[in-house]
């Protein structure tokens, strides 16, 4: 072979190399580098998303600290066997309010109260009856109050009757709930009256 051919030889496997690298090797490593580049912003989206939850706990905790060392602490929120007064008064105003006739039927008292069964505090439990008369918009204003109120009565049943009201567009509705009563750690006894 003679060396004209031979130079046209090795340019010419010089220039397959060189095409087969830009149609097929190049292409393969740059789809690789995509890839590559958009599971890097995937986990740096997932670390700054990680990053944000954590904050966003310690954030919680230190507002949790701060509720705790203010006048209302999470605890307020159930009634002592002292305060049950407060909560029924709470209730009254509510219905009066709302104008809505008013019957609360408690049974049993705060010595006959039993442990809450998914706490695993000193929470005790009255169970009571709430009985209203007035109108339907009444008594869903008078839910509406009552599902705020400042402390935690769990609602078991809620029955809304117009059949058995005294006049005719009024609706008579009996919630059954619960009022839960704290008892501090430190007093071991049940509570009393």
């Amino acid at each position: 072979m003679s060396v004209v051919k031979k130079i046209y030889a090795t340019l010419f496997i010089w220039a397959l190399i060189t095409v087969g690298s830009f149609y097929f090797l190049f292409p393969k490593f740059s789809n690789n580098l995509v890839a590559l580049q958009e599971s890097y912003q995937d986990q740096v989206a997932q670390y700054k998303n990680l990053q944000e939850q954590i904050q966003s706990i310690y954030a919680m905790q230190q507002n949790l600290d701060q509720v705790q060392k203010q006048s209302v602490k999470p605890s307020d929120f159930f009634t002592s066997d002292v305060q049950l007064v407060k909560e029924i008064q709470h209730v009254e105003d509510i219905a009066k309010a709302t104008n809505n006739e008013l019957i609360i039927t408690i049974s049993g008292s705060a010595a006959d109260s039993k442990p809450v069964k998914t706490s695993g505090s000193q929470l005790f439990e009255v169970p009571y009856t709430v009985t209203l008369t007035g109108t339907f918009p009444d008594a869903l204003e008078f839910l509406h109050y009552y599902e705020n109120s400042y402390f935690v009565s769990p609602v078991n049943a809620i029955n809304v009757d117009n059949s058995s009201a005294a006049k005719p567009g009024q609706v008579k509705t009996t919630i059954l709930a619960s009022f839960y009563i704290h008892i501090d750690k430190n007093d071991q006894a049940k509570p009393k009256n």
